[in-house]
């Protein structure tokens, strides 16, 4: 049984209106066994022809565009952050002990101060660094405080790592404290 007034269709596909189209949408669903509202038919013949356009009000695409934009920046911040890691992980990590354990395996230590670059003391890798001790008789029985600092190769060779340590050798020679002089190490 149709509730609905048969509409006939129009001559051409481009001169359906409205009220054709909700009707045939309204005799699918009638047809189909679900209950039917007349508000829907409403709503459907409110909504138009199926193939009328619309389109984004001016707000609507500049919205987008800005939510698009801060996407994209965010991704481009997290790229930049990942390959300035990848970066860092590729130059060597070098900390100062590596360079005081290379440096405190002698028997005798003279005060005064020593320098070099760390590729000769660790190898070719870590060329470029350079390495100073500082080596000073904190007590009279020859006990030396040496101070180590490694120094970046970058541009005004900031300090990159630095260790202190207290090292007891009894044959070094007599330091300032024992009466000795200044000696260069």
């Amino acid at each position: 049984m149709n509730l609905l007034p048969t509409i006939s269709p129009p001559a051409s596909p481009t001169a359906w209106s409205a009220p054709f189209v909700a009707h045939q949408r309204a005799s699918h669903w009638q047809g189909s066994g679900c209950p039917f509202d007349r508000s829907i038919l409403r709503r459907l013949e409110r909504s138009g022809p199926p193939n009328s356009r619309t389109a984004f009000s001016l707000l609507e695409v500049m919205v987008a565009i800005a939510i698009f934009f801060s996407a994209a920046f965010a991704i481009l911040t997290l790229v930049s952050g990942a390959l300035r890691n990848a970066r860092m992980l590729q130059r060597p990590q070098v900390d100062a002990g590596a360079v005081a354990s290379a440096l405190s395996i002698t028997n005798k230590i003279v005060e005064g101060t020593d320098s070099g670059d760390l590729g000769d003391l660790l190898g070719d890798t870590y060329r470029g660094y350079k390495w100073e001790s500082r080596s000073i008789e904190v007590e009279s029985n020859k006990l030396f405080q040496v101070d180590f600092t490694i120094y970046s190769p970058a541009r005004g060779n900031p300090v990159f790592s630095k260790i202190s340590t207290r090292l007891f050798r009894p044959e070094s020679p007599p330091g300032s404290l024992d009466g000795g002089g200044m000696g260069i190490h």
